[in-house]
């Protein structure tokens, strides 16, 4: 009879344990999507961390260079194309990948980009886990995170036919139009403020390029898109000839590498956008996009 016991409490046992690692992760919390990150309790986040491996640069003595012997580790969302994610093959790819490890590798460190669902990407960059890369701002996260300078401007552009710009600086000046634009996406206060107000219509797509197609069919006045993923669409299908860009964004959302203030690296976050500077300076970071894009 004791035999029968101690096994019923042993599956149940089990069973506990596999409820409690089935939970559902948490809510999806894409740059510019309209979801938010669910924080931890302020009690939470004071509890101690441990901070991500970091080794610090040394000097070398044959030409002035920093080296080091280890590698830090970085999180990035495995499905962000074209920005960040995972190729086919299985690797790391994208436009912050790139960057981010230029930048390093200039510093004179080695990176590895560790590449998660972008939810629990996000939960690791906050615990402290690793830095992580390609994060936006917002006053949430500026409460648990440092952030270096920006790395990436990602520019929501208005695109209209050929022959068919306008004047664009507020929202405003878009009364009366009929716009494309992606479903779950906030695109700022000032337009999401005038969008509830009726200013204009607008369509929602789970896609870039079908509002895109939608532009060129003549079924939109115009399509808000971030300027890269645009810009590859545009070439892909050929639209060069019957899309253009107005020139002022609507607006723009900077991407950062970000480090849990429980780790303390405001110090290697201070090398970092020094190094960054010095490659937009010198050139060098801009050609690293200019390279990227020829290849997309």
């Amino acid at each position: 009879m004791y035999k029968k016991i101690y096994i019923i409490s042993f599956l149940y046992l089990l069973i506990s344990i596999f409820v409690v690692s089935c939970e559902p992760p948490p809510e999806l919390n894409r740059p510019w999507h309209t979801a938010t990150p669910k924080f931890a309790s302020p009690v939470e986040q004071q509890l101690p961390t441990a901070a991500p491996s970091v080794t610090k640069s040394v000097q070398n003595s044959t030409n002035g260079a920093a080296t080091t012997s280890k590698t830090i580790e970085i999180a990035g969302d495995e499905a962000n194309p074209p920005f960040m994610f995972v190729d086919a093959n299985g690797n790391t790819a994208g436009l912050y990948p790139i960057l981010v490890e230029a930048i390093f590798q200039r510093m004179g460190m080695n990176v590895s980009i560790k590449n998660f669902p972008w939810n629990r990407a996000f939960e690791m960059g906050k615990n402290g886990e690793m830095p992580l890369a390609g994060v936006y701002k917002n006053d949430e996260r500026m409460k648990v995170f440092d952030y270096s300078d920006a790395i990436y401007p990602n520019k929501i552009m208005i695109y209209v036919q050929k022959g068919k710009s306008f004047k664009f600086e507020t929202p405003d000046d878009l009364a009366g139009k009929n716009i494309g634009i992606m479903r779950g996406w906030t695109y700022g206060d000032a337009f999401d403020q005038a969008k509830a107000k009726g200013l204009f219509a607008t369509e929602e797509v789970s896609s870039d390029s079908d509002n895109l197609q939608k532009l060129v069919l003549g079924r939109l006045d115009c399509v808000l898109a971030e300027s890269t993923i645009a810009g590859q669409i545009i070439k892909q299908n050929g639209y060069e000839d019957k899309v253009e860009m107005l020139s002022t964004p609507l607006i723009v959302f900077d991407a950062y590498l970000v480090f849990a203030k429980s780790t303390n690296q405001t110090e290697l976050i201070k090398t970092f956008n020094e190094t960054l500077a010095s490659m937009k300076q010198d050139g060098s970071y801009d050609k690293l996009i200019s390279d990227w894009n020829a290849k997309e």
